[in-house]
């Protein structure tokens, strides 16, 4: 199944939002589910990218 995904590929960039092969569910402890939206936290794309902030009090 082919889905659309903040995919991570490298760390040196923030993710990029890119079609994904979605691996089909493989048992029956698995499930298949429709998200419609997800948030991405800014944090979240500043650590994939690899920049880190650092705050001095």
């Amino acid at each position: 199944m082919d889905i659309h995904a903040a995919v991570v590929s490298s760390f040196d960039n923030p993710p990029r939002y890119e079609p994904f092969d979605l691996p089909a569910p493989s048992d029956g402890d698995q499930a298949l589910v429709d998200v419609l939206a997800a948030g991405l936290h800014p944090r979240v794309r500043t650590g994939a990218s690899g920049v880190r902030t650092v705050l001095v009090p």
